[in-house]
């Protein structure tokens, strides 16, 4: 007997691909650690992300920073158990293949059913991960920042991706392998009957007619002994089961520039970012049968420009506020397949207090942000809180909290930690979604 299955088929459903929003960005340890707030808490280490107008605000004992390197990671998922499932579609393709390798080796019915159960096993794990996308996002950069007090400029450039992919396991595929399971079950029983040789050669025959009839099953019958009767289970021609992936990478190269005036007796900061950004598109759909896949296909590129900009106050009791417009001019990006990714203005404002040994501020998004690729991603509008405690200046201790308020995404805990204001490490948690960052620096 032979029984033969699309090991393509599983690769497929466990490399299949999606994208996620433009969210206002995963730079730096110390906003990852204070719950990605910045607008107003942040410093001219992060100022170019979060606003370029906290450059020129008066910053003690601070004159130059130089961050070598800046780099962030964030991972999300609408279902918190796609990962653990993910990783059970390959453990359940491992034991599909060997349990057919074992039948086929030594075809009997205990060996049918473990290879029947084994398919279910997989296709049910393959339904868990139908529609279930995994965001991504990612950002490696340098930055060099001078302040005066009243002025400041920053340097910066990096490169920041973000995208994901998704599993679309079709409706025929779940029915073939639910009827390929059947087919096993039913030459595991035949293959019982034979073992316990308790049924005649007639109705031995009865049980290989009754496999003839499955669409998947061909049987060519020995009448004289029914016993070695070849039995073959027919391979799928095409496999339907597809993998989506859509998403951009960006390098980002920008020169912010700040400046304190005095409007009626306040002093208000002004910032501005003007950026080059060199995006890259990518947009796959992959099948089973695909097996010339290439990631240099199926990208574009497009080189513009952009614009952020920002305004601050520091108040005298000690209060800071902030306000940024993130991508003042909304672009779109036609990928190869024909889909539009959109980066439109975002809207940030943030307060904060402050004092020689800590920081505690607020963020929040003004607005709703649309979701760049439909059917791919979530809208967001966040809410974080966080704070900074500097312990005689060579400890930094960190936490925060950020909250959706479009309830796309559960909430996330954060906490961080900084040495000597030259290495800080940033984390945030919860059941669908992690963040990390690093950063190494000098300030003088």
């Amino acid at each position: 007997m032979r029984i033969r299955i699309l090991a393509a088929a599983t690769a497929a459903a466990v490399t299949a691909g999606g994208a996620q929003a433009a969210s206002f960005g995963v730079y730096d340890a110390r906003s990852v650690s204070m719950g990605n707030i910045g607008t107003s808490a942040g410093n001219p280490s992060n100022a170019s992300f979060y606003n370029p107008a906290l450059l020129g605000a008066p910053h003690e004992d601070t004159d130059f920073n130089l961050e070598i390197p800046m780099v962030s990671a964030r991972a999300a998922a609408e279902d918190e158990d796609v990962i653990d499932n993910i990783d059970e579609v390959g453990d359940d393709a491992d034991s599909l293949d060997g349990s057919i390798n074992e039948f086929n080796d030594d075809p009997n019915g205990s060996n049918a059913r473990l290879a029947a159960e084994d398919l279910g096993e997989l296709s049910s794990s393959l339904q868990e991960i139908d529609d279930s996308p995994v965001e991504v996002e990612g950002f490696a950069g340098v930055l060099g920042a001078g302040t005066t007090g009243q002025w400041g400029m920053s340097v910066y450039g990096g490169a920041r991706a973000f995208g994901g992919f998704r599993v679309d396991y079709s409706d025929g595929d779940r029915e073939y392998f639910n009827d390929y399971s059947s087919a096993l079950g039913d030459i595991g029983e035949f293959y019982q009957a034979v073992e316990d040789g308790d049924e005649s050669p007639s109705d031995l025959k009865d049980r290989l007619d009754k496999l003839d009839e499955n669409d998947l099953v061909e049987v060519e019958i020995d009448d004289r002994d029914p016993e070695n009767s070849e039995i073959t289970v027919d391979e799928r021609e095409e496999m339907t089961s597809q993998g989506k992936s859509r998403g951009m990478m960006v390098g980002e190269y920008g020169i912010s520039l700040a400046r304190q005036f005095n409007l009626g007796g306040h002093d208000v900061s002004f910032g501005v970012t003007p950026k080059v950004l060199q995006v890259q598109t990518f947009d796959y759909t992959a099948s089973a049968e695909d097996d010339d896949f290439s990631v240099d296909e199926n990208t574009t590129e497009e080189t513009g420009v952009n614009l952020d900009l920002g305004a601050s106050k520091m108040w005298d009791n000690g209060v800071r506020t902030g306000l940024m417009v993130k991508n003042v001019a909304a672009q779109t990006y036609t990928t190869a397949e024909g889909n539009d990714l959109e980066l439109n203005p975002q809207y940030r404002a943030g307060i904060s207090h402050h004092t020689g040994i800590s920081t505690v501020g607020v963020d929040l998004d003004l607005t709703e942000n649309d979701p760049v690729a439909e059917d791919f991603d979530r809208p967001t509008q966040y809410l974080a809180v966080g704070g900074e405690f500097d312990a005689w200046n060579w400890l930094q201790l960190r936490a925060g909290y950020r909250t959706d308020l479009a309830d796309s995404y559960e909430d996330t805990v954060h906490a961080g930690v900084g040495l000597f204001h030259i290495v800080d490490v940033g984390a945030a948690y919860s059941d669908s979604e992690v963040q990390a960052s690093v950063r190494l620096g000098l300030r003088f």
